[in-house]
């Protein structure tokens, strides 16, 4: 006997079978976002998925630390800046000498009390403060994505920065860590800035503050210093 000689018989197959389909669908959405780093959105709020990202950096100073994957290297280049590149050589090239496939990530330390915006409402805050930074640094932005990474509320904006005859890629992501801004700026060659979106939004799930307690007559690190970025950095050996 054949299902397709009884028409009630068939359509309750067809219908269990669409029920299954919906259902292995529908569990798509209890993903955890193990997915080799890229990013996720569940309800507006970014999955956080570091598979990728297998080496911490941390400033000397031990005000923060941010994981980053592992091809890359790591120089500090002010006591509240971290600078990411593809290759150790690269540390010492100012933005503007980049070529082919070298990029530039730095991410600035600001604590929310130096930033002359969101001492009372660090979340709020944060629009301010893209605005005035993008502004300082000289990047064209478009407007910013709110997300949130792990627990902490980021802002988000690609856009480009030119410099004489150079034209880049630019992203520019600021994160939040209950009392300080992460500020993250990358900058490529043009149209390979989306490459690396994934990836910044999940190191800025693994940002971390870690305030250091002033010791008497000990000097503190100014936090409220402007990046240097012609400085040359220290390369950090990494295990």
């Amino acid at each position: 006997m054949s299902i397709f000689q009884h028409p009630r018989i068939f359509l309750l197959a067809i219908a269990a079978a669409l029920l299954i389909a919906l259902a292995a669908c529908g569990g798509g959405g209890d993903d955890d976002g193990d997915d080799g780093g890229e990013a996720e959105t569940n309800n507006g709020e970014t999955v956080f998925a570091p598979e990728g990202l297998d080496q911490t950096a941390a400033l000397a100073e031990g005000t923060a630390t941010i994981q980053h994957p592992a091809g890359w290297f790591f120089g500090q280049v002010t006591p509240n800046q971290f600078k990411f590149v593809r290759q150790e050589a690269d540390l010492n090239l100012l933005p503007d000498q980049l070529s082919g496939d070298q990029f530039v990530v730095t991410v600035d330390l600001l604590p929310v009390s130096a930033s002359g915006v969101g001492v009372q409402d660090p979340v709020g805050g944060m629009d301010d403060y893209f605005e005035q930074y993008t502004a300082a640094v000289g990047i064209q932005v478009d407007a910013p994505e709110r997300f949130t990474i792990n627990g902490k509320p980021a802002l988000i904006a690609s856009g480009s920065s030119v410099s004489g005859a150079l034209t880049q890629d630019a992203i520019v992501l600021v994160v939040l860590d209950e009392t300080a801004y992460g500020v993250m700026v990358l900058l490529t060659a043009e149209g390979a800035g989306a490459d690396f979106e994934d990836t910044l939004r999940n190191m800025a799930g693994t940002f971390e503050y870690t305030p250091v307690p002033p010791q008497p007559g000990a000097a503190q690190p100014d936090l409220t210093a402007e990046p240097a970025s012609d400085a040359t950095p220290e390369a950090t050996s990494e295990s």
